[in-house]
């Protein structure tokens, strides 16, 4: 997985009267360091999509070459699948690497009935634990990403806080139930009992962070969205919310780049 925190220009914006009891990050990333990344970042798309050797047994299986079976038979193409899905792969390398390290199991995407097919629920969840046994600092990570590669919204940070507010209070419960039943049916128990132990916070007590992400192309991103957002938000002391916008330079032709290089690292 391409270690991409250091590849950011991070401002966190502390002169706005919005979100005062939050934190708004702006990242930036140029076009030099998009392309150092380009070719990891490409494997890991293929990775999050399918497990490259079942890739292979499945183009086998269906007398097709892999890289061909994963262009025509996995790799979305209608074009917001592409820049959301893009989106949230991206996030979901970075919060692994933020911080304190999130681990965010399994891969979503891997659970479309068919390429083009919306994949529900918050787009994802993550976890930090520091015991084996339950501890109130532990800390499980929400997350929403919104993704503008093209078009502008004025809006756009405002939905994704709204939307990872509204995963956090009102569909938390069903999300851990199901991303425990899709782990345990990849034979993945262990991964599957780290989300079980978030779903009795009244039991055994933890940390919440709720992660609003926008993933913005660079040229028309403007600061005036921050103000969207509301001036506090009214979770709680024990929830931390944070505003992430990564502003990439030329989204719309990297992402062109990253899903190429995703081809490209399928054998032939």
């Amino acid at each position: 997985m391409p270690y991409i925190v250091d590849k950011l220009a991070w401002e966190q914006k502390t002169g706005l009267p919005k979100l005062r009891n939050g934190q708004i990050w702006i990242a930036g990333l140029n076009q030099d360091g998009a392309h150092r990344i380009t070719t990891e970042l490409g494997a890991t798309l293929l990775s999050c999509y399918i497990d490259p050797a079942v890739l292979a047994q499945v183009a086998i299986a269906n007398g097709r070459k892999p890289r061909e079976f994963f262009e025509a038979e996995t790799l979305p193409d209608r074009p917001s699948m592409k820049s959301g899905d893009f989106g949230e792969i991206l996030c979901w390398t970075l919060v692994q690497e933020w911080r304190d390290r999130p681990v965010i199991e399994g891969y979503r995407w891997r659970s479309r009935s068919t390429k083009n097919d919306t994949v529900r629920g918050p787009d994802l969840i993550g976890y930090v634990m520091n015991e084996t046994v339950p501890s109130p600092d532990d800390v499980l990570t929400i997350c929403q990403v919104k993704t503008r590669s093209a078009s502008v919204s004025p809006t756009v940070v405002r939905e994704s806080y709204d939307d990872v507010v509204n995963d956090y209070v009102t569909r938390l419960a069903t999300s851990l139930y199901f991303y425990q039943i899709w782990l345990r049916d990849k034979g993945n128990n262990a991964g599957a009992d780290k989300y079980a132990r978030f779903s009795s916070p009244h039991v055994a007590p933890y940390r919440r962070r709720l992660l609003a992400f926008v993933v913005h192309d660079t040229a028309i991103w403007q600061d005036v969205f921050l103000t969207e957002l509301p001036d506090h938000h009214d979770q709680g002391a024990e929830v931390e919310v944070a505003v992430v916008v990564v502003c990439v330079d030329e989204l719309a032709a990297w992402i062109e780049d990253v899903r190429q290089a995703a081809v490209m690292s399928v054998p032939e």
